[in-house]
């Protein structure tokens, strides 16, 4: 099972980063972002598991 993923809230925009900064990125506050736990994934991410990465194909020209 994977690991809960964290993210951090700016509380005075809204903003979400993946990692803690001292400062907001979007509003310049300090000090504001606070760690919430990632939200539960979305049917569609359920199903499809999109962390795996994929393949590479060739790409040709018409």
């Amino acid at each position: 099972m994977a690991k809960p993923q964290k993210r951090y809230v700016c509380q005075a925009c809204g903003s979400v980063s993946h990692r803690w900064a001292g400062q907001c990125a979007d509003c310049n506050e300090w000090n504001t972002l606070v760690e919430e736990a990632n939200t539960a994934a979305t049917p569609f991410h359920s199903k499809h598991n999109l962390q795996t990465g994929g393949r590479a194909i060739q790409l040709v020209g018409l």
